[in-house]
């Protein structure tokens, strides 16, 4: 057998992102997953954070593990900013549209996830249409409503939490195509806006804005009309001295 001399050698290319790009560790309801995004410094996916109420209660819970653990071995310690939480919602202009709207194909989903999802505990209950989406917006598991009912679940998330960067909406089919991506444009429109921002959100930032305007609308519409007279009397200046 022939030998071979290795010279530098690596298991595996080393990555082209400089510094590495970011890497996160799911968590459902155990403690494993925060415990492995703390001692190894990666970012953290809370996917079971609404999936059910051990999901739900462990969130901050999660994240003392995550903060314990970062100390534990002399890492900095871990940011909100990268911590991400997943639920599951739909969007209509009404609620009763978005009961109609997950007719398509809720019930279909929730037998998928008991005959496959491999979590102790976790099985939802069967029933009608309208009996699981009691359960899913009574429960917490998510939101089917409108956009207000997703920013109080979003909300709910917020405080349980003690805070985090990004909340993460699971892809599903509980309503068909058209609706499903109008709910989207929705969530896009009416709900993400009113968490973003630093320190003040951009629906809030809108609000003071417009307020701010209509409080000096009649000054700024004398300063306009000023403004448009000297320009008027620039020109017929410039014209009449030839320039």
């Amino acid at each position: 057998v022939g030998s071979h001399k290795l010279v530098d050698a690596t298991l595996q290319l080393r990555p082209y992102t400089e510094p590495c790009f970011e890497i996160a560790v799911a968590a459902t309801a155990s403690p494993t997953g925060a415990r492995l995004a703390g001692s190894r410094g990666t970012s953290l996916i809370s996917l079971g954070a609404t999936m059910s109420k051990d999901g739900f209660d462990a969130l901050a819970y999660h994240w003392g593990i995550a903060t314990e653990r970062a100390a534990h071995a002399g890492r900095p310690a871990p940011d909100r900013a990268t911590w991400r939480l997943v639920t599951n919602v739909h969007v209509a202009e009404s609620r009763e549209q978005a009961y109609r709207d997950v007719e398509f194909g809720l019930q279909q989903w929730v037998r998928h996830l008991n005959d496959n999802a491999a979590t102790p505990g976790h099985v939802l209950p069967d029933g009608s249409t309208r009996e699981l989406i009691e359960f899913v917006n009574e429960s917490g598991l998510g939101a089917i409503g409108t956009a207000d009912d997703v920013r109080r679940q979003i909300q709910r998330m917020v405080d349980q939490s003690g805070g985090f960067g990004t909340v993460l909406l699971l892809a599903h089919d509980w309503a068909g195509p058209t609706a499903k991506w109008h709910s989207w444009e929705l969530i896009a429109r009416q709900v993400a806006p009113h968490f973003q921002g630093p320190g003040t959100t951009h629906a809030q930032a809108s609000h003071d804005a417009r307020a701010r305007i209509l409080a000096r609308r009649e000054e700024a519409s004398i300063a306009a009309g000023a403004a448009l007279e000297h320009m008027n009397r620039k020109y017929a200046d410039e014209v009449a001295g030839g320039s």
